[in-house]
């Protein structure tokens, strides 16, 4: 009997291996950094080693799996240079282009609007995942076979959802073709530039490659509230809620009436902030 029970736990373990991840989010925007923190949260929790680029730390003590690259200095300059370039020349990513020996990264993720930092998938010899925090661009769906005509779905540039009338129609084609002008001819070989000026020593890599080696987009949106539409394996929208935190009870309120009024106090109040006249 005993023999048989030590069969079974024997049976029933699984080895389980943590993964080393590299997640870069270069937006000095609360919204786009607040969309997936609790992913990198979760994934520390459960056991994976997590390197995070971001400009909004959370320094959390209890997360010891969390290693986080303060990029906050990109608040103070976002108007006045390019934050990825900036953030290319820091130290630590520094450190992680030209010391690549000290470091293995199993995945490399990166916010969906900065695809030339996929670079560091190609040092690294690993898989790459894309975020987006408010959806993707047009081009960026079509990239990974996606249809996307501006008819049927619009940039998320453009605000209109649904079902267009012509008007709408129109103005979505039209910015369609700007924005594919501006994409292919203007934002894509600047892109190819900072790739050559920081990763050339390192890695000799196309722009239009690493578009390729992209494996999966994670969509930061509901198909409820966004719509349907047409998405390949590749492209996985993950709810538009995954931010949200479990809901907390209200504070207690302590009730005190009198004949001219009723004052109602939360625990986190002082008496001096609570009405003094009808």
């Amino acid at each position: 009997m005993v023999l048989k029970t030590l069969f079974c736990v024997i049976f029933l373990i699984q080895i389980c291996y943590g993964a080393n991840i590299l997640a870069i989010v270069p937006t000095p925007s609360y919204s786009h950094q607040v969309a997936f923190a609790e992913l990198w949260k979760e994934l520390s929790l459960r056991g994976h080693h997590v390197t995070l680029v971001t400009t909004d730390p959370r320094n959390d003590p209890n997360l010891p799996n969390l290693r986080e690259i303060n990029m906050r200095r990109s608040y103070r300059i976002w108007s006045e240079t390019d934050i990825t370039e900036d953030q290319l020349r820091q130290p630590e990513l520094q450190e992680l282009i030209h010391e690549s020996n000290k470091f293995k990264f199993d995945l490399v993720m990166v916010e969906v609007f900065y695809p030339e930092l996929i670079a560091f998938a190609k040092i690294y010899k690993c898989p790459t995942i894309l975020v987006a925090t408010i959806g993707s661009t047009v081009p960026m769906y079509q990239d990974l076979g996606n249809p996307a005509h501006p008819v049927l779905n619009s940039d998320i540039n453009v605000p209109y959802d649904g079902t267009l009338n012509f008007k709408e129609r129109l103005i979505s084609t039209l910015f369609y073709w700007r924005f594919m002008y501006f994409e292919y001819f203007i934002s894509r070989p600047k892109r190819q530039e900072t790739i050559d000026r920081f990763f050339s020593n390192v890695t000799s890599i196309k722009f239009d490659e690493l578009i390729s080696d992209i494996d999966v987009v994670l969509v930061n949106e509901s198909p409820l509230l966004k719509g349907v539409r047409a998405l390949g394996p590749t492209t996985v929208p993950v709810g538009g809620g995954i931010h949200l935190k479990p809901l907390k009870p209200l504070p207690h309120l302590h009730i005190r009436k009198s004949r001219k009024r009723v004052v109602a106090r939360a625990n986190n109040l002082t008496p001096s902030s609570s009405p003094t006249s009808p």
